[in-house]
């Protein structure tokens, strides 16, 4: 067995946490949104800089919505479901 532990693991310690698990579960959205831009990217054979043009950010802009820290606005999901022809 590895010495390290799993992400898994170590995440399930700190949602017992109360007020850990508010943090984390208040970005959900966030966090599957900056999941879904990384996908995006992979899939699309995007850069960075190129995906941030044709959204109409700058680096720190995708860079903040790639984090996935914060739930972004509902405009904001809507702009880049209109931009990117996506549901």
């Amino acid at each position: 067995m590895p010495k390290g532990r799993l992400a898994e693991e170590l995440l399930a310690d700190d949602l017992r946490d109360p007020e850990f698990r508010a943090l984390w579960e208040g970005c959900a959205v966030g966090r599957a949104l900056g999941l879904w831009l990384i996908r995006y990217r992979a899939e699309h054979g995007l850069d960075f800089d190129t995906l941030a043009t044709r959204l109409g950010l700058n680096f720190d802009g995708l860079a903040e919505l790639e984090s996935g820290d914060e739930d972004p606005p509902t405009a904001t999901l809507l702009g880049l479901s209109r931009t990117l022809g996506t549901p």
